[in-house]
């Protein structure tokens, strides 16, 4: 499981010349956030100096959006998280929760187990079953370094951590 942290302080404290804040573990109770680093009239802004996520945070992100993406890959597999990462990092969307909205959209597919693009292009044969018409000896000749190669040029495949491929479908 992913977690997301960050850490937060108060902007008022930090201007005066005292470094005021705590790290949380989201999604974390706003109110709690307010209480932990001190947040009240007389010092009302935030902002967050440093986090631990699988994308990145600015200073003065909103915290409750910052809490629904936590509570949204809760529930996700890490290859699904980094795939999300990945479709920022290769500029395919403008960010992470655009990359988690592709992802659970289904418009990225996973080939798991896969060490090689020619490992990946195997399993698309076997899964569409593109040879099962085809004389056995006649699909032992078929070229699948050169059918992988191909399929990299006409799509986006990356390869995540742990064996697993994925294709973005655009």
């Amino acid at each position: 499981m992913t977690e997301i942290k960050i850490w937060v302080g108060n902007l008022g404290k930090y201007n005066e010349g005292t470094l005021v804040g705590e790290w949380f573990t989201l999604p974390a109770d706003i109110d709690e956030i307010k209480k932990a680093i001190g947040i009240n009239e007389e010092y009302e802004e935030w902002f967050i100096a440093d986090h631990e996520a699988p994308f990145t945070i600015g200073e003065y992100d909103n915290i409750e959006n910052l809490n629904e993406i936590a509570e949204r890959i809760d529930s996700m597999s890490d290859h699904e998280i980094e795939a999300a990462a990945e479709l920022v990092g290769i500029g395919a969307v403008a960010d992470f929760e655009d990359g988690l909205n592709e992802v659970e959209d289904g418009r990225v597919h996973f080939y798991h187990e896969c060490d090689t693009m020619e490992e990946v292009a195997m399993e698309i044969i076997n899964e569409t079953g593109m040879l099962d018409d085809v004389p056995d000896k006649v699909a032992m000749y078929f070229d699948y370094e050169a059918y992988a190669r191909d399929l990299q040029i006409e799509s986006t495949f990356l390869e995540l951590s742990q064996s697993v491929w994925m294709q973005y479908i655009k």
